[in-house]
């Protein structure tokens, strides 16, 4: 994305009221205008939170030009992938062996900036939940930051629709979750929460709030109808896990911040997000807890 559309996009969420900005990629590090960037955001009054693997945290140049570019509301998440340099070099398809080093080396940069607030995220799919205890104790020895957890979903590649499963897959991979949960005692877990909770075991469930090991988080800005998101070229899209599959293309849709605020209440935009958005099931319309779930991620349900 360049700067002239960064300040465009930013502009445009600042006049529809968005008050953060989440910088996510690809790999926001790698792009040389970063700073630049996140100086936009707190111009027009917006606090920043960066998406990261944390490598590029390695370098100690860097970290010192993001503290002096952060301000005390910014924060950074860190994405941790496996509890070891061969696991991580499985899971992220790295070509070096050196990436779980400088993820780790990161971390301890982090802890060593008060001024710089940080969590640590875990993507929770099929094939590790069987090591989600041990990455958590590894990520627990590095640092006491809050964890976020969330379950490795549909995602759109090339225009398709990709790690489709039933519903049901999902909710029992969410029970194996809160039971790994349930047998540790660390502080400060959060896990979204992104399927119907009637689908979730009540009993491990409670145990593990009623322990304040974990706190559940609820929906997404596509749920809650709070957020926009642009793709690196301005286009907008529905949801950040449908990179590519655009409902507003910038230069033919909008061109203006006023032809853009008006393109948003048209059809064009209203029709796919209600789409989107529709409830999985009819029984979810009369839950009274659906207030509280949402009904789950609606890509679960396509």
């Amino acid at each position: 994305m360049t700067l002239d559309t960064a300040e465009f996009c930013l502009k445009a969420a600042a006049r529809c009221g968005v008050e953060q900005v989440i910088i996510i990629g690809g790999e926001p590090t790698l792009h040389p205008s970063l700073i630049d960037f996140i100086s936009l955001a707190h111009r027009e009054g917006m606090r920043v939170s960066l998406a990261t693997n944390g490598i590029a945290l390695s370098d100690c140049d860097f970290i010192q030009r993001l503290s002096t570019a952060y301000r005390p509301a910014d924060t950074i998440g860190i994405s941790f992938k496996g509890s070891s340099k061969f696991d991580y070099k499985n899971i992220s398809l790295s070509s070096s062996l050196d990436s779980f080093e400088l993820l780790v080396k990161g971390i301890m940069n982090l802890a060593a900036v008060s001024s710089l607030r940080y969590t640590v995220s875990y993507v929770v799919s099929k094939s590790n939940i069987g090591k989600l205890g041990e990455v958590l104790g590894v990520i627990r020895g590095l640092t006491s930051a809050p964890i976020g957890l969330s379950l490795c979903g549909p995602y759109a590649e090339n225009g398709i629709i990709v790690n489709p499963a039933s519903l049901k897959s999902f909710c029992d991979l969410m029970n194996r979750c809160i039971d790994v949960l349930d047998e540790i005692d660390y502080s400060d877990i959060y896990l979204h929460a992104n399927v119907p909770l009637c689908n979730i075991d009540a009993n491990s469930l409670l145990k593990a709030s009623d322990s304040k090991t974990v706190n559940l988080t609820y929906g997404c800005h596509v749920l809650h109808r709070s957020g926009l998101v642009f793709d690196t070229n301005g286009d907008l899209l529905l949801c950040n896990h449908l990179p590519g599959m655009s409902v507003g293309r910038m230069g033919v849709d909008y061109l203006t911040e006023k032809e853009f605020l008006s393109f948003l209440s048209s059809e064009a935009f209203t029709a796919p997000w209600e789409s989107l958005v529709k409830l999985p099931y009819d029984e979810c319309a009369e839950c009274e807890q659906l207030f509280k779930c949402l009904g789950g991620c609606p890509l679960f349900h396509y």
